[in-house]
């Protein structure tokens, strides 16, 4: 199995940081760049090489859909697995081109690289009437 190349984007450094430390000590994935907010994440996309982009969708320059809708024209090949605190802007996320959305700020690791997973390898069809996954670690 490849190394899935992930973009990891949040405003807040330790947050990447920490998604970054995650990832390395995973075989199956590979930390292509980090942003702290849209602008960099539109800037260091083309360059990364990125499968997916794991991002969370309240950043200081964009917020919700607009994030998603952002990277799907600027690398349209590119998966984005988004992740935030309000359950009610999945649909808008979803709709706008995201594979998955997580929802909440507790959740387990197999959770997130599986929907990771899922992203790279194909479109799936998401029951949208479902609240988005949300585990306790």
């Amino acid at each position: 199995m490849r190394e899935i190349r992930v973009l990891v984007c949040d405003q807040m450094a330790s947050v990447r940081d920490t998604f970054a430390r995650i990832f390395v000590l995973r075989k199956d994935f590979d930390v292509a760049a980090k942003a702290g907010s849209l602008a960099e994440l539109l800037e260091g996309l083309p360059g990364s090489n990125a499968d997916v982009v794991l991002t969370c969708i309240d950043l200081p320059d964009a917020q919700g859909a607009e994030v998603v809708r952002a990277i799907r024209e600027r690398a349209p090949g590119t998966k984005v697995v988004a992740y935030g605190a309000d359950p009610a802007v999945r649909r808008s996320v979803i709709e706008a081109g995201a594979s998955d959305y997580l929802q909440g700020a507790s959740f387990r690791l197999e959770t997130l690289a599986d929907m990771m997973h899922a992203a790279v390898a194909g479109p799936k069809t998401l029951d949208l009437t479902e609240p988005a996954p949300a585990e306790q670690a």
